[in-house]
């Protein structure tokens, strides 16, 4: 028994330690960080629906006691249950995971306490008291041939991967082990996966696509190194004995301290497409949106579009830009996965258009009301039907000097010196966002990486943002003459209807051309 708080007797502890494995409520062994992870991890498992979460946090900080107690929990809550704890390797199972319920359970009462069978790798709990015979199974999922075996498992309750961007095929140790989750998903402390560990080497690791989806909708929780229980000064002396003679910044400032201590997901530098997109700028964009407050009086609208064939995707952005602040904002984003669909898309790029520009779809230039500025890979059909059917008219976007333009796009992000004047609504781009930090070239740096990007397409998205801060004029100004001057003063400007786009005009602008 460890020692008792200060102000309370051993006899007491021990009491409040019964109490607490009676419960079982098991917080008192965890620190203030891990008890927040607990009671989130509480909350999910006895909702129901959505029962997922990743945990991406710095080194050092009790992932693994912390996830190992909510199967400890689980076996007393579900006598008979079964929970699945898959790792990296048996030998990290022998120095970390078995370690953690060791710890944990060692002042359990004696029925509370499991005993490890080496033979089947399992933990199993007394077949008398409340757990009644519930069961901890360990797998090591370093080869595709262990993977395999853990999905002939029985039913589960609950499902743990341990430092899961380690797991050289996570998402086959996903796919064959959440069907044992179906059988029992109706009982007590049970349904649910937990994805817990550090980034990986690679941003195209499942881990960290899964890392994007989940926090897109609130169910990642991020810790870095600050978020622990270690003070600022056990910090700073750590940090300075690890930069061994290095500035303390340029340490604080690499690939290494960033993705093991401030738990960022950092793409292979040589082969991301754009470099300034991580995790911390992004967040800037996101800032700067939300900063902007309401939406200038004037403004032109502008839209790309990137269009896909099966597997890829079509993927349309709408922006407008800020001409006082010289910022592109990006408010909304469209994507098809299953290859192109031009009904459905007219029908919501228009829905689209109507929420964000208004009914009229039509945003002020100078005395004038234009359409927005539309812009599209080449895909003739395509735009010929949308120009036809739908009044939809888009031009076909240059594409040469390819590295020079995505070169420009990237530079518009936050942190290249003055010249970071982009912004990204999140709610209306969630999927861009994640696209943008994820994107990394295939190895012949000939085209965006198709491998573990399967879950975000072709990264779509970037190409279509890419379109679009190409065909931008800054220097266009959408305030009419007389705008902010007293009513009257020294300009006189006659009302001028809305001019209407006819068909000749419409197909001139499609084709480059002007019309007769």
């Amino acid at each position: 028994m460890s020692t008792p708080p200060n102000g309370m007797s051993p006899a007491e502890y021990r009491a409040a330690i019964e109490q607490a494995w009676a419960a079982p409520r098991l917080r008192y062994k965890l620190h203030p960080h891990q008890k927040r992870a607990y009671d989130d991890v509480r909350t999910m498992v006895e909702g129901k629906r959505k029962k997922r979460r990743l945990w991406r946090w710095s080194r050092r900080l009790g992932k693994t006691t912390t996830s190992e107690v909510h199967a400890v929990e689980g076996c007393i809550l579900t006598p008979g249950g079964r929970y699945v704890v898959a790792a990296p390797s048996g030998e990290h199972l022998e120095k970390f995971v078995r370690p953690a319920i060791d710890m944990i359970t060692a002042d359990a009462p004696p029925e509370l306490r499991p005993v490890w069978n080496g033979r089947l790798s399992e933990y199993k709990f007394p077949d008398y008291g409340r757990a009644r015979g519930s069961i901890i199974a360990l797998y090591g999922c370093d080869t595709d041939r262990k993977i395999s075996h853990m999905g002939r498992g029985p039913a589960a309750n609950g499902i743990i991967f341990e430092e899961a961007g380690e797991i050289p095929d996570l998402k086959k140790a996903r796919s064959v082990t959440a069907p044992q989750l179906l059988s029992l998903r109706h009982q007590p402390y049970s349904g649910w996966m937990l994805f817990v560990g550090t980034p990986p080497q690679s941003a195209a690791h499942y881990y960290a696509v899964l890392s994007r989806l989940y926090r897109q909708d609130g169910r990642e929780l991020h810790y870095t190194i600050y978020d622990g229980h270690y003070t600022a000064k056990e910090i700073d002396n750590f940090i300075e004995d690890e930069a061994d003679g290095q500035p303390i910044e340029e340490y604080k400032d690499s690939e290494d301290f960033r993705r093991e201590f401030l738990a960022e997901i950092i793409s292979d530098p040589s082969r991301k497409v754009l470099k300034f997109a991580t995790e911390p700028r992004l967040k800037e964009c996101v800032e700067r949106y939300r900063a902007l407050g309401k939406r200038p009086s004037h403004f032109v609208a502008y839209e790309g579009m990137d269009v896909g064939w099966s597997p890829d995707w079509t993927f349309w952005l709408l922006a407008w830009g800020h001409h006082e602040k010289q910022m592109l904002v990006v408010e909304k984003e469209l994507f098809f996965r299953n290859g192109f669909q031009p009904d459905a898309l007219a029908t919501e790029v228009k829905q689209a258009e109507a929420e964000v520009l208004g009914p009229a779809r039509r945003s002020p230039y100078q005395q004038q009301w234009l359409e927005p500025r539309r812009w599209s890979d080449y895909s003739p059909f395509l735009l010929q039907d949308l120009a036809a059917k739908h009044d939809l008219v888009f031009a076909t976007t240059a594409k040469d000097d390819r590295d020079t333009a995505i070169s420009a796009c990237d530079r518009m992000i936050p942190g290249y010196g003055n010249a970071g004047l982009l912004a990204i609504n999140p709610e209306g781009c969630p999927m861009l966002i994640q696209q943008m930090e994820a994107a990394i070239w295939n190895k012949g740096r000939t085209d965006f990486d198709r491998g573990a990007a399967r879950a975000m397409g072709h990264y779509d998205g970037v190409a279509s943002l890419v379109y679009l801060s190409r065909n931008v004029v800054k220097t266009e100004n959408p305030f009419p003459p007389d705008h902010l001057l007293p009513k009257g003063y020294g300009i006189i400007t006659l009302p001028q209807e809305p001019r209407v786009m006819t068909e000749a005009d419409k197909w001139a602008t499609l084709y480059g051309m002007e019309a007769d």
